[in-house]
């Protein structure tokens, strides 16, 4: 195996969050505090100084349940600080602040670290639900410049389609170098939002100094990559590509490591590969998402699972977070982001407002999902899941749809789609959208594109949400805004996959139903693009051949066992009668062909 990794969008836990770089939260590191220099229980307010940026909405509070309550939530909601009883603080950026946005802070200082040594960390207890603020902490030894030791950036956002608040209390420490020794240090708590958020509520600050592990690494995501460096849960074999791994790694610990990944690839409970991966030098305190080859392409269908370990050359302070898994299936002919269709799990959609920093807005009566094709292939139906029926808005039955099929490159405000129809969803779940239902001829997909299949509403009260599991790890998700100015498209990612599929199973054309005493039979005869021929998925091998009347070969593949249908493109070919040879191990069948452009 290489002993390199190539870099897939590279994060660190010394991140950049516009005032300064962020040293990685503690409270993801395997530490023991050791000694406390500096304690604050917040009872005293007037210890903090309030700052904020001209016309600032809202303001700190401090007080206690009985006085100030939980902020956006239910007033008898008890806040469980260590020292809740003696006060607290509350930015309520839900029941205080207008709508105008607010940038605000408090600040305690100077406070004496001169005697304070080691690795410090700054610690505080919270409750606190992320939206559209950033709640951040920065500390000075001037009490002038302040620099950022630390956010909750980390924490998932909190909207009707998921995410949560922190735990109550939620324990926080960021390691903080620089001020050990210093005789002045302040502390500023920063909340800023646009507008309408939840709370931050604050208690019991401590600065401590910590003992943290030399080899102390993890695995914080996990996730095969089968096709082009997209994730789909389910590939047509004929669409499979080399395996990927996407490992998050973590080293919280106080030394740079080797670090090896062991990788284990089943089929339907049977190993069919396995290696290992060599990621040399990890850096401390860091994090990165990176891709590593198992140079093994799926040449079967069947269940599929990628198993990884990571170990080091020195023991691992936490050994039990270094494994990960990731399943998906190799099909004959679907294509889709998801296992199966889940109509009992309930449906979700991911807001697209600002993914791109554009400002545009979520458009919720559109969708799409990019799909990669390795080898030229007839598209013959797509597949929607859409859900049950949405409360005061009437229900989604009936509804109009217009699918849509798009050329994935260079997609613009003026892009034209390769393919359109309506489809008109009563009130089940569709099994497959056929082509040839809604008016429209297969669409032939050419071998190295992506192509968006996109579905749309007409009824402007009616809106997606589509079947998908929260927190989905799909990076072959794409999702569209409105097309706006320059043609905005979102990469939706890490959120939410909708229920879009694709299927290249003649069958649901209509086009492959044929006699059940049918070895072989072929289809559409004439033929103009593609020749389609149905096979004996019990024969162990199979090599269909086409021959010119001059008994010249013109084309030979040899087909994967199983498989109930193959096709061969013949739009080069010139018109005429072609014979069309099917070899197995039970014999040879031969059939007659007819080319017409």
């Amino acid at each position: 195996q290489s002993n390199t990794s190539i870099s897939l969008q590279p994060f660190s836990l010394a991140q950049t969050s516009g005032n300064g770089t962020v040293p990685p939260s503690a409270a993801a590191i395997s530490f023991t505090y050791l000694d406390t220099f500096y304690i604050n229980t917040f009872s005293d307010s007037s210890m903090f100084v309030e700052g904020s940026l001209p016309n600032s909405g809202s303001q700190w509070v401090f007080g206690t349940d009985a006085t100030i309550g939980a902020g956006a939530w239910d007033t008898n909601l008890v806040f469980n600080s260590t020292t809740a009883e003696d006060g607290y603080a509350l930015f309520d950026a839900w029941d205080l602040a207008p709508a105008a946005p607010s940038d605000r802070w408090i600040t305690v200082g100077p406070i004496d670290l001169s005697a304070a040594t080691g690795t410090i960390t700054v610690n505080f207890e919270q409750f606190y639900a992320r939206f559209n603020d950033v709640a951040q902490i920065l500390v000075s030894t001037n009490g002038t410049n302040f620099i950022l030791a630390g956010d909750n950036m980390d924490i998932p956002r909190l909207t009707n389609q998921g995410g949560a608040a922190t735990s109550n209390p939620d324990l926080r420490s960021f390691l903080t170098p620089g001020i050990a020794g210093m005789p002045e240090v302040w502390i500023r708590f920063k909340y800023q939002t646009p507008g309408k958020s939840y709370q931050w509520i604050l208690d019991d600050l401590t600065i401590t100094s910590v003992f943290i592990p030399t080899t102390d690494v993890a695995v914080t995501d996990f996730y095969a990559v089968n096709v082009a460096g997209f994730e789909y849960a389910t590939t047509p074999l004929a669409q499979a590509d080399t395996l990927l791994g996407s490992i998050g790694l973590r080293n919280d610990g106080s030394g740079a490591q080797d670090i090896t990944i062991n990788y284990v690839i089943s089929r339907d409970g049977n190993q069919v590969a396995s290696g290992s991966e060599i990621v040399p030098a990890f850096p401390a305190f860091s994090a990165d998402t990176l891709y590593f080859s198992t140079n093994y392409t799926p040449d079967a269908m069947g269940d599929y699972t990628l198993d990884i370990t990571i170990s080091t050359t020195t023991a691992d302070f936490t050994p039990n977070n270094n494994t990960g898994t990731s399943n998906f299936k190799v099909s004959e002919f679907d294509y889709k982001p998801f296992l199966t269709f889940n109509a009992g799990a309930g449906a979700y959609s991911e807001s697209l407002s600002d993914y791109d920093a554009s400002g545009a807005p979520y458009d919720e009566h559109k969708v799409g999902q990019y799909f990669y094709i390795t080898e030229n292939a007839t598209l013959f139906a797509v597949n929607i899941s859409l859900p049950r029926p949405l409360g005061a808005e009437g229900g989604n039955w009936p509804l109009d749809l217009l699918i849509e099929i798009y050329d994935g490159a260079n997609l613009s405000p003026t892009s034209s789609p390769l393919t359109l129809g309506d489809y008109n969803l009563t009130n089940a779940h569709p099994t497959g959208i056929a082509f040839k239902s809604i008016g429209v001829e297969p669409l032939e997909l050419v071998t190295g594109k992506a192509y968006l299949a996109v579905i749309s509403t007409y009824d402007p009260d009616k809106k997606f949400d589509f079947y998908a599991l929260p927190g989905d790890k799909d990076v072959s998700t794409r999702a569209l805004g409105p097309f706006g100015s320059g043609g905005v498209v979102w990469y939706q990612g890490f959120d939410f996959t909708p229920g879009i599929a694709l299927s290249f199973d003649p069958d649901v054309m209509g086009v492959g139903q044929t006699p059940e005493n049918s070895d072989v039979v072929v289809f559409p005869n004439p033929a103009n693009e593609r020749v389609y021929v149905k096979l004996d998925p019990s024969a162990e091998n199979s090599t269909i051949t086409l021959f010119d009347l001059q008994g010249r070969m013109i084309i030979s593949k040899k087909v994967a066992a199983g498989s109930t249908y193959e096709s061969l493109q013949v739009s080069d070919l010139a018109n005429g009668i072609y014979s069309l040879q099917v070899l197995t191990e039970k014999g040879m069948i031969t059939r007659k062909v007819i080319i017409a452009h």
